[in-house]
C-alpha cells in the first residue's frame, strides 16, 4: 500500500496519550518504522489482500489488518508475514475475572509462534480482516476459552487502548474486561491455552516476580494497575 512517510512517523508518548493510547517499550525508528515502510511498499500483490471480505482464515495465512502509527489501515497481510517483519497491527486483549474478583491466569501452548509456553493474564488475538475490536474480542473469548458473552455466562466492557512496541511484536491492543458469571464455562477450545487458574491480585503480583509472562500482557497489566482498574493492595478489581 502506498503511504506518505509522514503517516509512519513515531509519535511522542504525549501524542499517544492524547489519542487514548499508552506508550510502552522503545519508541524508536530502529525498531522498524523505516523497514516497515519499505516492507509495505515492496510486498508482492499475492502477499496482500485489500479486500478484507476474503480474509476470514485461521492460522498463519489469515489476513491481519496492518496500520500506520496514526491508526490508518495500510492493507491486509498474512499473519506469518506480519510476524516475520514485525509490522504494526491491531489486536485485542481480555482480562478475565470472576465474581470473587480473581484474575484468570493461563499458560500459552508450546506450539505458539510467539512467546510460546509463557504465562499471561490477558487472553487475546489479532484483529483479522474487517473485524472491529469488539467482535474480535468476542471471537477470541470463545475460541480460546469457550466463553460466550451472554447474560448469565459472561459480560464484557472496554477498558482502554494500549500501544506496545517490542522487538518481536508491534501492536495497538484494545483491552477489555470479561467478568464471568459462570466460572465453570471456561474451556480450552483451540489448544492455544494449556493451563489456567484463578488468582487473587496480590497472588498474581507475587507471581510476576517468579515466572516469565508475555511482555505485551505484562505491559497491559501494568497499565491496568496504573489506571486504578485493579487494587493491588486488597485484590479488588
Amino acid at each position: 500500500p502506498e503511504a506518505a512517510d509522514s503517516t509512519l512517523q513515531v509519535p511522542s508518548a504525549r501524542l499517544l496519550e492524547e489519542e487514548g493510547f499508552s506508550a510502552s517499550g522503545r519508541l524508536a525508528m530502529d525498531i522498524g518504522d523505516r523497514r516497515y515502510l519499505e516492507v509495505c511498499k515492496e510486498v508482492a500483490p499475492h502477499d496482500r489482500d485489500d479486500d478484507h471480505r476474503s480474509s476470514q482464515l485461521k492460522g498463519s495465512s489469515e489476513l491481519v489488518r496492518v496500520i500506520a502509527m496514526q491508526g490508518q489501515t495500510l492493507g491486509y497481510f498474512p499473519r506469518d508475514y506480519v510476524e516475520r517483519h514485525n509490522l504494526l497491527h491491531r489486536a485485542v486483549g481480555l482480562l478475565v475475572t470472576n465474581a470473587e474478583r480473581h484474575v484468570f491466569v493461563h499458560r500459552r501452548s508450546p506450539a505458539k509462534s510467539v512467546h510460546a509456553s509463557m504465562l499471561d493474564m490477558f487472553v487475546g488475538g489479532l484483529v483479522v480482516g474487517g473485524e472491529d475490536p469488539e467482535a474480535a474480542a468476542r471471537n477470541e473469548a470463545n475460541e480460546e476459552l469457550g466463553i460466550v458473552i451472554a447474560p448469565g455466562i459472561a459480560r464484557m466492557e472496554k477498558l482502554f487502548d494500549h500501544s506496545f512496541m517490542g522487538p518481536r511484536n508491534r501492536v495497538v491492543v484494545s483491552c477489555f474486561r470479561v467478568t464471568m458469571e459462570d466460572p465453570n464455562a471456561i474451556q480450552y477450545n483451540d489448544g492455544e491455552v494449556v493451563w489456567g487458574s484463578w488468582m487473587s491480585v496480590p497472588d498474581l503480583q507475587k507471581m510476576l516476580t517468579k515466572e516469565e509472562f508475555v511482555p505485551g500482557g505484562l505491559a497491559m497489566w501494568k497499565e491496568t494497575v496504573r489506571r486504578n482498574l485493579v487494587d493491588v493492595g486488597d485484590g479488588t478489581i
